[in-house]
């Protein structure tokens, strides 16, 4: 049991707060999803990040802290700003790995010294999952804190809770009826009651009030395993591999990578797509498949053989890296020529994201290999992926998706369906208001209803920037 101290005190109480507001103010998601996800998500965000600080009582913001907390304000900051469905529902997986990663990283004395390797991750995982072991720790530290008394006050107080919980069971359950079946006025007197009580206590906020106190309790246990400060003994040296071993396997694949892209020239540089959309897609997505799988072989093969053999199987990495820029660029090429043709989409905008962050990716990969000092390339990809799925979550996708399908569908070759922009959310309903009253369209009317049907439904801290918007726009 950890010593009550003013900031635990504090970060208990802040804990209990941010709890009592997400099942407040948060519990629209179980009935509207992530439209429900507005101001209060903004400001629940915010809290957890305060939250952290306020129990590890840390010193004043450090440059090193800036790294990590600016995506967390920026993602933040994405409930506030838009609508859009898929992005927030992304955005929960996120932030869970990301307050883990700045917490860890931020309460690890010896960080900026250590390597992301193998005892760097286990680390993580060992503090990440560690908030587990905390729970009854987190149950004790809450009770003795919300409770101010000794032990005795304790026991005193449970006897007195207990006898409640028995003497309203044997009133409803005995005396109450029998009474009542004696007298109707004292049964008239009792209804009224029974029903009073009963307008206070329902099924939902029983069910609030179980996640208020199970919310409250995991705030407090994460924050005792990822806030703990904790060293982390720092590997010296990184292990060689067999240069013949290393070559024969390096060398092998590079041999089944060529011949790959060998039965690929056909479509690697294609001018055209066909006129089937069947074709179309298995064209353009099997460059994505070719994608994501040489990027997770060419990781690993950089975690395997990266500065761990003589320089000639480095030349072999350094293959490796250039065909992938080259056949990321092909891809680039053939996803573009697939908007061109058939419009943007939630999936493109993020594939061509993510065909641009792999290229910048093995630009890096490239420069390393290039350096004499060894690169902690785990660290940059970490980094990488934070920062830019933190930039890409307060982008106005949705409005780069109606504006660039508008423009692109004025083509004569043009193979877009209009209609299909109605999986849009009301982050868009300015632009396609406007767009109704130069050119009308029958299945506008039906989108129009159902954001409004969306907003209708919102409390005021569900509202984000387009719910405002939309109501402007609708006086």
């Amino acid at each position: 049991m950890p010593t009550v101290t003013r900031p635990l005190r504090r970060a208990v109480y802040v804990g209990l707060g941010l709890a009592l507001f997400w099942i407040l103010a948060g519990w629209g998601i179980w009935e509207q999803g992530p439209y429900a996800m507005g101001v209060n998500y903004t400001v629940f965000t915010l809290g957890v990040a305060l939250f952290f600080s306020v129990h590890a009582d840390e010193r004043p913001l450090k440059k090193t802290h800036l790294p990590w907390l600016v995506p967390i304000l920026l993602i933040a900051l994405s409930f506030l700003l838009y609508e859009n469905p898929f992005v927030k529902m992304v955005n929960i997986l996120v932030l869970v790995p990301l307050f883990v990663c700045f917490r860890v990283v931020v309460s690890t004395p010896n960080y900026e010294r250590l390597s992301w390797n193998r005892t760097w991750i286990e680390h993580v995982l060992r503090r990440f999952f560690g908030a587990i072991g905390q729970i009854g720790i987190a149950i004790e530290t809450i009770v003795k804190i919300v409770i101010p008394f000794g032990t005795e006050h304790i026991r005193t107080m449970s006897k007195i809770v207990m006898g409640l919980v028995i003497f309203v069971v044997l009133a409803f359950v005995i005396f109450i009826p029998l009474l009542s079946a004696a007298d109707p006025a004292f049964a008239e007197m009792m209804r009224a009651i029974v029903d009073y009580v009963r307008s206070f206590i329902s099924i939902e906020w029983l069910v609030r009030t179980v996640c208020f106190i199970a919310l409250a309790i995991a705030l407090i246990a994460i924050a005792a395993s990822w806030n703990r400060r904790e060293e982390v003994r720092s590997e010296g040296t990184h292990r060689s591999m067999d240069d013949i071993v290393s070559g024969v396997v390096l060398g092998g694949i590079l041999l089944l990578y060529v011949l790959f892209l060998g039965t690929q020239l056909k479509s690697l540089w294609v001018t055209n797509l066909p006129t089937e959309f069947h074709q179309t897609e298995v064209l353009v997505k099997s460059g994505f498949w070719q994608l994501f799988a040489l990027t997770a072989i060419n990781v690993i093969l950089f975690f395997v053989y990266y500065r761990r053999t003589r320089l000639r199987v480095q030349r072999l990495l350094t293959v490796f890296t250039v065909a992938s820029i080259l056949l990321l660029f092909s891809a680039a090429k053939r996803m573009a020529m697939y908007v061109w043709f058939y419009g943007f989409s939630y999936e493109k905008f993020f594939a061509s994201y993510t065909v641009l962050f792999a290229i910048v990716l093995f630009g890096y990969l490239f420069w390393c290999l290039a350096q004499h000092e060894r690169r902690d390339i785990m660290k940059v990809l970490v980094y990488g992926f934070i920062w830019m799925y933190a930039v890409a979550s307060i982008l106005p996708t949705e409005q780069f998706i109606f504006r660039a399908n508008m423009w692109l569908s004025e083509r004569s070759d043009s193979r877009i369906n209009l209609a299909e922009l109605q999986m849009l959310s009301a982050d868009v309903y300015g632009l396609v208001l406007r767009e109704q009253r130069q050119r009308p369209k029958n299945y506008w009317e039906d989108w129009f209803s159902e954001q409004k049907r969306i907003t209708s439904k919102k409390q005021w801290y569900e509202w984000n920037v387009q719910d405002v918007k939309l109501r402007a726009l609708n006086r």
